[in-house]
């Protein structure tokens, strides 16, 4: 590798080997030595705790959950931009929130599971109506020219598919859905919140299974209407004639998605 390649490496951790050191080194994502910028992890994050909540992830031999404000960033001598984050790739390990990448959690197994069921259910729904296209968590959504999230699911209707280009979407998704980790924080979500407003997402649906509860946010005039769900029925307005139940969200055993499919797509 030649010396203008290189890039500097800098950790929070008080006692760091060289094996890690000879580690990070290998394995950091190709793209940030394509930045030709030095780049250091954040000061401000505290050292790994021993702790196993919400949503482990094993990293250096420690099982933990951070929130945003304790997860690894990686940090440029410049702002990063959206274009430079969806050019060189890596955008399932990290998002871009005010030029800084912010590293994304491994989801629970719980978390993965309704986003599975959900995501066949409104994308085989919307393919067979031929309404738009679902796309799912590893697509970028560009907030500002340096900010860039990561939705679990968003809808596009097919008469704004010039939005989505091969990079990431270009501009408000027509529906976003964000399903709640225990791990996750209120200050996390209400960022999200914002940030989705802010960009003029039409409607959003927040799911926080652990405390069974549904926020959907339908903007309309420019303002949003606001609406919260435990049980009954959830009716999307920019997906044609798309409800479910709200309890299918928080049973295991959620109505099989081929045979829902077939009673929802032969109603007139």
């Amino acid at each position: 590798m030649c010396a203008g390649s290189m890039v500097e490496w800098r950790h929070q951790t008080d006692h760091q080997t060289d094996h890690q050191t000879d580690h990070q080194t290998r394995y950091r994502p190709n793209w940030v030595n394509a930045m030709n910028t030095t780049v250091t992890e954040s000061a401000a994050i505290p050292k790994l705790p021993h702790r196993a909540v919400g949503s482990p992830r094993k990293k250096h031999g420690l099982h933990t959950s951070l929130s945003v404000e304790e997860r690894r960033m990686l940090v440029s001598d410049r702002p990063i931009t959206f274009e430079q984050w969806t050019d060189r790739g890596g955008k399932d390990l990290y998002e871009l929130v005010r030029g800084t990448l912010v590293e994304k959690m491994a989801a629970s197994i719980e978390h993965e599971w309704l986003f599975s069921w959900l995501f066949q259910l409104l994308g085989v729904y919307v393919q067979h109506k031929d309404l738009g296209r679902v796309l799912g968590s590893r697509t970028g959504v560009r907030i500002t020219e340096f900010d860039g999230r990561l939705p679990d699911i968003l809808f596009i209707r097919k008469d704004r598919m010039n939005i989505a280009r091969p990079k990431g979407i270009y501009a408000e998704p027509d529906l976003i859905v964000e399903i709640r980790s225990p791990g996750d924080r209120p200050s996390e979500v209400n960022a999200l919140e914002a940030e989705y407003r802010t960009i003029g997402v039409q409607e959003i649906w927040l799911i926080d299974p652990k405390r069974r509860r549904v926020r959907t946010l339908v903007r309309a005039n420019g303002e949003y209407r606001e609406f919260e769900l435990s049980s009954g029925e959830l009716r999307s307005e920019v997906i044609d004639s798309f409800s479910l139940q709200v309890e299918w969200l928080w049973n295991d055993d959620r109505p099989d998605v081929f045979g829902l499919l077939q009673s929802m797509l032969e109603q007139p």
